[in-house]
């Protein structure tokens, strides 16, 4: 997996992030932030921070976001 540019990862981006268990993206997340390189993710259907930090290669942002980070 190749690690995003940082730049494309900041606080409230939305992201996708790796489930081993389905070996597959999950969306409906947002950064809630970023800790020495661990990105920490809130839900967005209810605004749950997750109790566990991803690894900035387990982070992706989300397709939508990229396609607006290309129009800026």
């Amino acid at each position: 997996m190749t690690v995003p540019s940082e730049s494309l990862l900041t606080e409230g981006s939305a992201v996708d992030v790796w489930c081993p268990s389905i070996g597959d993206w999950s969306g409906g997340f947002d950064i809630e932030r970023i800790d020495d390189g661990a990105v920490v993710v809130r839900r967005i259907s209810d605004g749950q921070v997750l109790p566990v930090a991803f690894p900035l290669d387990r982070v992706r942002p989300t397709a939508h976001s990229l396609r607006w980070a290309a129009r800026r």
